[in-house]
């Protein structure tokens, strides 16, 4: 039985098209994040909310970090129960717990549950970030 060449030869005719397949993954693998963000209950002077984190990352991570910035001077966070939560002013860093996975694969979902203060209002916050990158709104709910 003679083996045929043409497929070999055709892979190589077209072996240039391939070389376009990693300039296509490198933009793909643009990192992005998108978040959403809804108060769950809401009471005079206090709130429970939820932040979820969508992201599209470069690499996995072996630990991770979020932040938003919130509104009002009046806000705070005053307990999570799955995440390590710090403000300075506005500005609230997430970052992971035991009780939260410090490993993150390339791409996927991260929920933040906690509880808050505020004395002027409690609007939605603005800035949030997932390992550095800017995080585009995609609902919001206050």
């Amino acid at each position: 039985m003679k083996r045929s060449r043409t497929l070999p030869l055709a892979l190589l005719a077209f072996g240039g098209v391939s070389v376009a397949a990693p300039s296509t993954a490198a933009a793909a693998a643009i990192p992005t994040c998108t978040y959403s963000y809804s108060v769950s209950s809401q009471w005079s002077g206090g709130f429970s909310a939820q932040l979820t984190v969508d992201f599209a990352m470069t690499t996995a991570s072996s630990g991770w970090t979020a932040g938003f910035d919130f509104v009002s001077s009046g806000q705070h966070v005053t307990t999570s129960w799955n995440a390590n939560i710090v403000q300075y002013g506005e500005h609230v860093t997430i970052t992971n717990s035991p009780y939260s996975p410090a490993t993150m694969q390339q791409s996927g979902s991260l929920t933040v549950n906690f509880m808050g203060t505020f004395t002027a209002g409690n609007p939605a916050p603005v800035d949030v970030t997932f390992d550095g990158v800017a995080c585009s709104s995609y609902s919001w709910n206050v």
